[in-house]
């Protein structure tokens, strides 16, 4: 799994994301690439749940919320500096 999540999996989105920007405007691949918080957050929850317990984050409705509004703060900010 360390060897998928830190050589193979950054790879493969370095070059997908190198392909996007030659398919197209650069403005909405980086909107679309500024998403990659809300992937995450959702990952990162979904294999935290007591069922799989593979990763070992909070998963207390403050905690929650908390990194919710941040992945919003962000993902906003990104489409706001997009649309600019």
């Amino acid at each position: 799994m360390l060897i998928f999540g830190e050589s193979l999996m950054p790879a493969v989105s370095i070059l997908l994301s190198v392909y996007a920007y030659s398919l197209g405007d650069a403005s909405v691949v980086a909107a679309v690439l500024a998403t990659r918080p809300l992937f995450v957050f959702v990952a990162s929850t979904v294999l935290s749940r007591v069922r799989w317990q593979l990763l070992d984050e909070s998963l207390t409705p403050q905690a929650l919320a908390v990194k919710g509004v941040s992945v919003l703060l962000i993902v906003g900010g990104v489409g706001a500096l997009s649309l600019a």
